[in-house]
């Protein structure tokens, strides 16, 4: 009997011996290797399709290379049944409340279904099954079963990414970046459910409404290096991806410089915002401060107290027509939903294999906040000057218009 493996080998990262190889494979095919059938019987890496507008969508591939057409399977009834079954007991919730949102179909790396504890004992073994979404209004969890469903396991992992798009996204990242695929790691994801454009605005500002199903992702790349005291350099890029890894495309307005580690941040209700209100900006260091953009183009800080917010300043309506254009035409919205900071972790074991999966700790919140009805965003003042560069124009002309204190 094989002999069973520590669980942080395989569950945690992206890149464990296994996959590494069907990732090479699947690399291979994509430059032109006729040995494309060969490499899709050994290591299957199939997903399921979302909807008819996901598999019809003509969205051309973000990186040249020429993707192997990825098989689509459904899931079956009787699969859609058992893991709602198993949901509603293990949550508690009744049956008729739960529905399946999107799956995927896998290729596990274990008999735990890549979910066993740091105690559990589980063979090393590939294991066919399916990776499904089940949805209760606005929480989610994700599953593991096997192909027939008769061992289903719930996620307890905050990155749910499919490891088949996982495995086709980092060989993307590769080719796109002429990056070695065993430097880069997904460090994390989120699903999404994207425009016909993949939740990024053409220049022409054009995008089919329709719903697609898919994820958004940090990919960070870093170079070995054995000494503790020499830390790693690192880069990082935003990805977007459909529910198959089919679509692959690079947020590149959102990726920012290398040193700056970006990060994703909870949602927030864009119509908190009062109804006269264009644009806010909060500073949590110290004491806290709110500057607020109003539409008849006052900007006023409010206060806690009953009287009238103060005024700051006035700006013209060309000043306000111009903010407005450079939000759209950056656009604001892409980077919504994101934080930066120095990326402080240099982490010398980032490429010492299973020995550290989590990458290290942010160490400072970031406490500048952006908002309007689009997006939200947030950084830490030591970053203003490394944000993405239609990032670092608006904040530079938004602390013109509120006399904010600029680059520091």
């Amino acid at each position: 009997m094989p002999m069973p493996m520590p669980r942080h080998v395989l569950n945690r990262h992206s890149l464990g011996f296994v996959r590494a190889i069907a990732i090479t494979l699947t690399a291979a095919a994509t430059v032109g290797c006729s040995a494309q059938s060969d490499a899709s019987s050994l290591f299957p890496f199939i997903s399921a399709a979302d909807s008819p507008t996901q598999v019809e969508s003509e969205m051309p591939p973000n990186s040249e290379i020429s993707r192997a057409e990825i098989e689509f399977h459904p899931l079956p009834n009787e699969i859609q049944t058992q893991v709602l079954q198993f949901a509603a007991e293990d949550l508690d919730i009744p049956l008729d409340q739960l529905n399946i949102e999107r799956h995927s179909r896998e290729t596990w790396s274990d008999s735990c279904l890549g979910l066993g504890g740091p105690a559990e004992l589980c063979m090393m073994m590939l294991v066919e099954g399916w990776q499904v979404e089940v949805v209760h209004e606005s929480d989610r969890w994700f599953y593991h079963t096997d192909l027939t469903a008769d061992s289903i396991r719930r996620s307890t992992y905050d990155s749910n990414l499919p490891p088949s798009v996982g495995d086709r996204l980092l060989s993307t990242v590769a080719a796109d970046h002429d990056v070695p695929l065993e430097h880069l790691r997904v460090i994390e994801s989120e699903p999404q459910t994207w425009n016909g454009c993949l939740g990024i605005t053409p220049v022409d500002g054009g995008c089919t409404e329709q719903a697609i199903f898919g994820w958004r992702t940090i990919v960070r790349a870093a170079e070995p290096t054995t000494e503790p005291s020499s830390p790693a350099s690192a880069q990082y890029w935003i990805y977007h991806t459909d529910n198959s890894g089919r679509m692959i495309r690079l947020n590149a307005i959102a990726t920012p410089p290398e040193g700056t580690r970006p990060t994703f941040i909870p949602r927030v209700d864009p119509f908190q915002l009062g109804d006269e209100t264009m644009f806010e900006m909060v500073m949590t260091e110290g004491d806290r401060q709110i500057y607020l953009l109003e539409a008849d183009g006052r900007i006023v800080q409010p206060s806690s107290e009953e009287t009238a917010s103060p005024e700051i300043t006035e700006i013209s309506g060309r000043k306000m027509e111009r903010f407005s254009e450079l939000l759209r035409k950056a656009p604001f919205q892409d980077f919504d939903g994101i934080a930066y900071q120095r990326d402080r972790q240099a982490d010398p074991q980032f490429l010492e294999p299973f020995q550290n999966p989590d990458e290290a700790e942010l160490v400072a919140e970031p406490n500048i906040i952006l908002r309007n009805r689009q997006a939200e965003i947030q950084y830490t003042p030591e970053v203003q000057g490394d944000l993405p560069p239609k990032l670092r124009r608006i904040v530079r002309r938004w602390n013109r218009l509120a006399e904010v204190q600029g680059d520091r």
